[in-house]
């Protein structure tokens, strides 16, 4: 597993910038795309299949600047994001048929900065008012 910048980690978990978060897109797709989204050959640590796929996606997106330290980020962030609707849910602000937090949102991965089955088919949700894109879905912090 490729080592990560604990300061960056930090100073990002409730804030990627919107391009990061199209680029994490994006990469979703190319997964989806090849077919290797969800598959549990990407949870096997001993492969690095996950962060080959990364390298490879880069070498035909060369302005992409998603690395594979970002991972955790990523993961910490929409980890925030399960909390945070679920304290909206809790507040009654929101609906969910979900009867804990366990049950909530279940397919997320622990922040565990390994891009496995679940993190490669995890996209950043999109903000929608009046059917229309405006942006990308934040976390209360």
């Amino acid at each position: 597993m490729a080592s990560f910048d604990i300061t960056k980690y930090k100073a990002m978990q409730g804030n990627i910038p919107d391009q990061k978060r199209m680029e994490w897109n994006g990469f979703m797709d190319y997964l989806k795309t090849k077919g290797i989204a969800g598959n549990p050959q990407l949870d096997a640590r001993n492969t690095n299949l996950g962060q080959q796929l990364l390298n490879e996606y880069k070498a035909k997106n060369p302005n992409v600047s998603l690395q594979y330290e970002d991972v955790p980020v990523i993961q910490k962030w929409f980890n925030n994001y399960r909390n945070d609707a679920w304290n909206k849910i809790q507040a009654g602000k929101a609906q969910s048929d979900a009867k804990n937090l366990d049950e909530f949102m279940p397919n997320l991965s622990p922040t565990d900065g390994w891009l496995g089955s679940k993190t490669s088919q995890t996209y950043f949700p999109k903000h929608v008012i009046n059917g229309k894109e405006v942006g990308f879905a934040n976390v209360n912090n």
